[in-house]
């Protein structure tokens, strides 16, 4: 236990960076990337961490808001909200091959 947590959510931050920079290093043994495929990578690496930081303040600080948003599942929704969109994204990302713009 350290601050009161056990050890398991500490293991699952690790686990994203460790597979983070295995990718790395495969990409920098293949020699590198360009286009669509580093707009892609860009993508869900700041997407992800855009999730768990809104995660960490919809969910894990629900007692800062209003009683009404707490209930009705808003919270939920605004936490869940970024991981959506950088999906989207990454499928248009993937689909186009050219660019992130929407035409």
């Amino acid at each position: 236990m350290k601050y009161g947590y056990p050890a398991g959510p500490y293991f699952f931050p690790g686990s994203v960076a460790l597979v983070a920079a295995g990718g790395d290093v495969r990409t920098l043994l293949r020699g590198g990337i360009s286009g669509a495929q580093r707009i892609a990578r860009h993508l869900w690496r700041m997407g992800f961490g855009l999730f768990i930081a809104s995660a960490s303040i919809f969910l894990a600080r629900q007692q800062i808001f209003p009683a009404l948003l707490r209930t009705t599942g808003v919270l939920y929704f605004l936490s869940f909200l970024s991981l959506i969109l950088t999906i989207f994204r990454l499928v248009r990302v993937c689909m186009k091959g050219k660019s992130i713009l929407p035409v």
